[in-house]
């Protein structure tokens, strides 16, 4: 993302959180003096969400960004930040004053609780490396029943990060906030989030790959495919090793790969598909 989109994306955000400060008049925030590091109240961030369950995947992954979106994860670092003496982004400045212009003693107190919630017990990448892993589907069956977060998850992840991830510190072994994600998990995910698109081939009659209005899928597929060129040169995929990510009723299977090797010139499913992108 260039720093112009960046720098649009913090103003927008900034706005949001604006509002949402007028609507509560101010912040709410709890001061105590002299509380040691054990005493400090935190939130347990992901209690209550079972991540193994599609539908609790999806609470926390909703919970996530709404609260990145509401500044919750930059508020709490620049406070965390300036408590440990560690350096704070211009935005964390930002946020920071604003908290501390609420409270005259600011600098000889500890902050407890924002809008009546404490910090959180997990780094905000801490979080989405606990998210992430989950998010990938050994097999996408197309006639199968998914919960969206398994099609678009990612893809809002991602989004998040990159409107929002900006204002925050890093780790010290990533240079962006993508990258708290492993690569090799980015780029199956990616694949996944293209392979969305053939999702309810062979549900109904009326999805089948022989239809002609179902045709786009194979289209819009390969155009994805396309835009994540390196997340397919990286995993070295061939229609082979494709079918065993995405599992199509027999009848569909054929007449899906006769759509792929025409469409992409492949003259056998072990040819590389990256090479003909």
């Amino acid at each position: 993302m260039s720093k112009k989109k960046q720098k649009q994306a913090i103003n927008r955000s900034r706005k949001r959180r604006q509002k949402h400060d007028m609507l509560l008049s101010k912040p709410q925030i709890s001061y105590s003096k002299d509380l040691s590091d054990q005493s400090i109240p935190t939130e347990d961030y992901l209690l209550g969400c079972n991540l193994n369950e599609p539908w609790g995947l999806e609470q926390a992954l909703d919970g996530f960004v709404y609260d990145m979106e509401q500044g919750y994860f930059l508020d709490w670092q620049a406070v965390v930040q300036q408590e440990s003496g560690l350096p704070i982004t211009d935005e964390q400045k930002v946020a920071l004053d604003e908290l501390m212009d609420f409270n005259d003693d600011a600098d000889e107190s500890r902050i407890l609780y924002i809008n009546d919630r404490s910090r959180p017990n997990k780094k905000w990448y801490e979080i989405v490396r606990a998210l992430a892993p989950r998010l990938l589907k050994a097999e996408l069956t197309t006639c199968g029943q998914h919960y969206s977060v398994f099609i678009d998850g990612w893809e809002r992840l991602v989004n998040c990060l990159e409107l929002h991830g900006c204002c925050l510190s890093l780790p010290d072994d990533v240079q962006s906030p993508l990258d708290v994600v492993p690569r090799d998990l980015q780029h199956r995910l990616w694949l996944q989030s293209c392979c969305g698109i053939l999702v309810g081939i062979g549900q109904f009659e009326e999805l089948s790959l022989e239809k002609e209005d179902q045709s786009y899928r194979i289209d819009f597929f390969i155009e994805c495919l396309k835009k994540h060129y390196e997340s397919v040169k990286y995993l070295d995929l061939t229609l082979e090793k494709l079918l065993t990510i995405v599992i199509l009723p027999s009848s569909e299977k054929t007449i899906f790969v006769e759509m792929m090797m025409k469409s992409l010139g492949l003259s056998s499913m072990t040819d590389s598909i990256a090479d003909v992108l």
